[in-house]
């Protein structure tokens, strides 16, 4: 072959070394062969030689300069402390491990604690929810027998005073009776009556017959027209028989209704009128008359009343309610005040009534002991509301029985019944005569099922001064608020921008239950439960 190519094309299959690789071999194993050198160990190789891989001959020299037996006892005590360092973290994640285990038991403990608090407080609340629709049904029932009451009460006023009319019109006629009686009495003797001659010829007729029947005669009775006095029974008549014989005995045969038989009376004479024996139309006098006073009205008001009567004990702090109406009856005395709204006109009514009921007029009086006049500003209250507790006040001083203004039961008249708990504030009622309305509201308003609509009604007729629903209001819309539990926030918050008295008064209660609530936690660390030891 005389180049490469031609011996690649010549494919052979046999390689020749070239010339120059057995020199190569013989450099290599010059190289190998390790120089004699006291410094190494040699090991038994049971008569293998042993490859030394060292790049050169000054790295074998550099190796076995190193003194390696503090290198490795140094090594061994790190090992030694590592192995103790592992022990103790395999201890202390046993440790660990367990205290886990533990606080998981308690955790679970506790969520089982927490799940049986859970079921009581609903049950609680679905039983506080059926008392409160049972309290709400039976208060309606009580209103209803309240009106029940109320309207049997004005039946019994009407019908005693009819009766005490009935009694008057008994009392004026058994004066006119009498009164007639006295002049009817008789002074001229009684007449005897005539002596008819008919009736002496009855007479005779009579007296003959019996003499007839004593003999033992026929038994003969001779008819008269004009016997009008004496009675004969028609069994007693007996016709007179023209032929001789015995008389037969009709009294067992019956007697009819004939115009025979059938008596024939005179018509009674008429009564004779009486004259005075004197006319006294001569001496130009009229007769005397007795004037009858009949029996006087009894009033079911208070119009009666002395105005310099007794005066009752005036306590603004006692309940009217409990008094006896004969403790009542006194706060009808004493001068009468007229009431006003602006310059309307609302009741006449006691002075001493009016400051008893109510705290405002009581100071107003007693600091002007001669006024005679109560005026609330113009447009403050509902007219009609104002007067429902005004008439009230006034029939506590006759009524025989005491109550209370009543609101309607029916949700449809929360404006009418929020106009007469705004009346009741402004006119000054103490808090006692008005409690039931504060109740019946508050128990909506904390139900939470209130509409917007009904606590905008209770925020704008609110009397902030003294209003407890208004209070109740506030203190339930920041419970709300501080545990977020409202329904509707969006309406929340705009009855709070609303009315923004309501809003301050929301904050500030919101405020006093943080400091309430921090306080609390103060004084002490919050309640954990340790167990075992502690990490």
């Amino acid at each position: 072959m005389s180049n490469s190519a031609t011996f690649w094309a010549a494919k052979s299959n046999d390689v020749k070394s070239s010339p120059a690789s057995a020199q190569v071999a013989d450099r290599l194993s010059a190289r190998v062969t390790p120089k004699p050198n006291g410094m190494l160990l040699k090991g038994t190789t049971n008569g293998v030689k042993k490859s030394n891989w060292a790049d050169s001959d000054d790295e074998d020299d550099f190796t076995a300069s190193f003194n390696l037996s503090g290198r490795v006892k140094e090594l061994e005590k790190n090992v030694t402390a590592r192995d103790a360092r592992i022990t103790e973290l395999t201890v202390a994640g046993q440790d660990k491990d367990a205290r886990i285990t533990e606080l998981e038991s308690a955790l679970e403990g506790q969520k089982q604690s927490l799940s049986a608090l859970q079921n009581a407080a609903d049950a609680a609340s679905v039983q506080v929810e059926g008392l409160q629709q049972e309290k709400h049904k039976k208060l309606l029932y009580v209103e209803k027998l309240v009106a029940e009451v109320d309207e049997k009460d004005r039946r019994i006023t009407a019908l005693e005073t009819e009766v005490d009319e009935q009694y008057a019109k008994i009392a004026e006629l058994g004066a006119e009776d009498r009164s007639t009686q006295a002049s009817s009495h008789s002074l001229a003797p009684a007449t005897e009556p005539a002596t008819t001659p008919a009736k002496v010829e009855a007479e005779h007729e009579l007296t003959e017959t019996n003499e007839d029947a004593a003999s033992g005669g026929q038994t003969a009775v001779k008819p008269s027209a004009t016997d009008t006095n004496t009675p004969v029974s028609p069994s007693a008549k007996v016709a007179r028989s023209e032929a001789a014989g015995p008389a037969a005995n009709l009294s067992a045969f019956p007697v009819f209704a004939t115009p025979t038989t059938v008596k024939h009376a005179a018509p009674p004479p008429p009564a004779p009128k009486l004259k005075m024996p004197v006319d006294l139309s001569m001496f130009a006098k009229k007769p005397a008359t007795k004037i009858v006073t009949p029996k006087k009205k009894l009033e079911t008001t208070s119009h009666e009343a002395a105005k310099d009567g007794p005066a009752p004990i005036i306590d603004p702090t006692s309940d009217i309610r409990t008094k006896r109406r004969e403790e009542r009856v006194l706060f009808a005395n004493g001068p009468k005040v007229q009431v006003k709204l602006g310059d309307k006109l609302l009741a006449t009514l006691p002075r001493y009534i009016l400051m008893h009921t109510s705290h405002k007029a009581f100071r107003y009086f007693t600091d002007r002991p001669d006024a005679n006049t109560f005026v609330l500003p113009a447009g403050s209250i509902d007219e009609h509301a104002a007067k429902a507790h005004l008439e009230w006040m006034k029939e506590m001083t006759y009524q025989g029985r005491v109550y209370s203004v009543t609101l309607h039961s029916d949700e449809k008249f929360d404006d009418k019944n929020l106009q007469i708990c705004r009346a009741a504030r402004v006119l000054g009622l103490n808090n006692m005569y008005v409690g039931h309305f504060t109740k019946i509201f508050c128990d909506r308003i904390r139900s939470n099922t209130a509409s917007y609509e009904f606590l905008n009604k209770i925020a704008t007729l609110a009397y902030p001064e003294n209003d407890p629903l208004y209070d109740c209001l506030a203190n339930n819309l920041a419970n709300l608020h501080a545990r977020n539990a409202s329904k509707n926030p969006a309406e929340f918050e705009t009855l709070l921008n609303k009315h923004t008295t309501l809003k301050a008064r929301v904050e500030k209660i919101e405020e006093r239950i943080r400091r309430k609530q921090e306080g609390a936690k103060a004084p002490k660390a919050p309640n954990v439960v340790h167990v075992g030891k502690k990490l």
